[in-house]
């Protein structure tokens, strides 16, 4: 496993998406926050904890917002290095049976 870990921080020190795993958590935070703290009268009653309400804000933020941003940005990311050093093919045919290459090859002609 720590093998496998320092391949991955080694690759990523090369490029620019740990900027994205830094920025993309940042980012949803500080939109979450935002919110909150502008409508907070409208999220807080009387003996509500401010706290849990301000972290829920930043949980509908992240999920339906935030996230799927950044696993988009992040599987692009992945697709292009692969694509640029000729792996996408290799992992298209990488787990199907002859007939089912066969099968891909003409209907792809």
């Amino acid at each position: 496993m720590k093998n496998i870990l320092y391949v991955e921080r080694l690759k990523l020190k090369r490029s620019k998406l740990w900027l994205l795993y830094l920025i993309g958590p940042l980012l949803g935070v500080f939109l979450a926050y935002t919110n909150f703290f502008k409508n907070y009268d409208l999220f807080m009653q009387p003996g509500d904890n401010a706290w849990i309400e301000a972290w829920t804000q930043v949980a509908l933020f992240m999920g339906p917002f935030v996230l799927p941003i950044l696993v988009g940005i992040y599987a692009a990311f992945v697709c292009r290095g692969e694509h640029v050093g000729g792996g996408d093919g290799n992992s298209f045919w990488l787990y199907q049976s002859n007939t089912q290459r066969s099968f891909w090859v003409n209907f792809l002609q």
